[in-house]
């Protein structure tokens, strides 16, 4: 009979430490990892920190708010140039991120940045809104001086097909008859044309600061820049000064075209392989 007692409390004990103490899955479940380790903001800017790990409840906060704040959802907002940690806890588990703020860039000093990035561009996602222009009346040109490998475009907002220009051949979907075409050109340009102002800002386009504007739901400093007397809007991410977008012309002639310059774009192979010719007019 004792024998049984030991027996009933030796499991009992065992079922006790099996549930008090922590397996391995649970211990990794509260990690706390940033994307970033440090970040390096311009006045103005915001940027969002990704957590990395499992852990819940997180909360976030700024060694010094006079320089960057930081919501509860991650979004660092910089304030004034500076100095800052933001740091990330869940429980015990924390992380941090080494913030740096720099002052607002002039026209000149913004303009000078954002060439010396769009000339290391070789991926371009383009999409483009045109609000109440006729698509008939319209037609887009991929005119830009950067050497772009592939180009994607989605005019979809514009009822015009969605296409991938690399070289002199463009693919393009027709929605109709849900199916992916091709054509080729002679001079490497599509027969679609929308003309960012040239995408890199040169000696003979006047350009001047329009100050902070919220462009597609983001800060951004604006520059306004005439070419050959025609004005348009860049619009440059205060958190790095890359393209975030450009709007050209006013009221039903405007026309406004979102910019990607970091996502690497492919063509799919099932577009390349199903396609067939047929040019697009």
């Amino acid at each position: 009979m004792k024998r049984i007692q030991k027996i009933l409390i030796l499991i009992a004990s065992v079922l006790f430490i099996m549930v008090m103490v922590p397996t391995s899955t649970e211990a990794a479940s509260s990690t706390v990892k940033l994307n970033k380790k440090t970040l390096t903001m311009y006045a103005g800017g915001s940027t969002t920190l990704k957590m990395t790990g499992t852990a819940k409840k997180l909360k976030w906060s700024s060694s010094n708010k006079s320089v960057a704040t930081v919501s509860a959802k991650g979004v660092v907002t910089a304030k004034k140039s500076g100095k800052t940690i933001i740091t990330v806890k869940s429980g015990s588990k924390k992380a941090t991120c080494k913030v740096t703020v720099k002052k607002r860039l002039s026209a000149k000093q913004a303009v000078a940045k954002y060439n010396s990035q769009m000339k290391k561009v070789r991926n371009i996602t383009l999409k483009v809104y045109a609000g109440s222009v006729k698509p008939a009346n319209y037609f887009l040109t991929i005119a830009t001086n950067v050497d772009t490998k592939v180009t994607y475009m989605d005019m979809s907002a514009m009822d015009l097909p969605k296409m991938y220009y690399k070289g002199n051949k463009v693919y393009w979907y027709d929605a109709s008859a849900k199916k992916w075409y091709y054509y080729t050109s002679s001079d490497g340009n599509s027969d679609i044309q929308v003309n960012p102002a040239g995408i890199l800002i040169t000696g003979d386009m006047k350009y001047k600061n329009a100050g902070v504007k919220t462009f597609n739901g983001k800060k951004c400093q604006a520059l306004q820049v005439t070419i050959e007397g025609s004005p348009a809007i860049f619009y440059l991410d205060l958190a790095d000064y890359s393209l975030v977008g450009v709007s050209e012309g006013q009221g039903k002639e405007k026309m406004v075209i979102l910019f990607d310059t970091k996502t690497k774009v492919s063509i799919p192979s099932s577009v390349t392989k199903n396609a067939t010719y047929k040019n697009y007019s």
